[in-house]
């Protein structure tokens, strides 16, 4: 989306960041005022119809995953998480979704090996080790040892 949003803002064109406001850039690139190069035309049609095809094919993926996802107990508590207290009103995402349930339910150890979820981000490779003791705070480096499939995942939000 970048990509696409990126060449627009150079000619005054502002969109949100999203894939659902795809439909807006479209129309506003298939707009007679629009006063773009043809050549910027043409390329974020290119770029619109990759997301188009991207997003197809995901969907595809997700309605094979999704009756898998719902037969296996850990995949479908993963996919119904509560959403985090803290988290704004415009994030508020609950659970994963049936990919990314099912990667963690297939390469992930064990869970009761972790003994809090900040161990399972850490191994994952989303947050810094913790070194603290007697209240001083001590954060190691972020590992990118984790299983880098469920991390894609849970950091694209599939």
């Amino acid at each position: 989306m970048t990509a696409l949003r990126g060449p627009l803002y150079e000619y005054g064109a502002v969109f949100p960041v999203g894939v659902s406001k795809t439909k807006r850039i479209q129309a506003q690139i298939d707009s007679a005022d629009a006063e773009l190069p043809a050549l910027v035309v043409a390329e974020c049609q290119d770029l619109l119809l990759q997301i188009s095809e991207q997003t197809a094919r995901i969907e595809t993926k997700t309605k094979l995953l999704a009756p898998v996802a719902a037969s296996s107990e850990t995949a479908r508590r993963l996919q119904t998480l509560p959403p985090l207290a803290h988290a704004s009103t415009c994030c508020r995402v609950t659970g994963v979704g049936p990919m990314a349930a099912l990667a963690v339910k297939a390469f992930a150890p064990d869970i009761t090996v972790f003994r809090s979820g900040r161990d399972f981000s850490a191994w994952l490779g989303l947050v810094p080790r913790q070194y603290s003791s007697g209240g001083k705070e001590r954060l190691g480096r972020v590992s990118k040892a984790g299983q880098i499939d469920i991390r894609r995942l849970l950091i694209i939000g599939t």
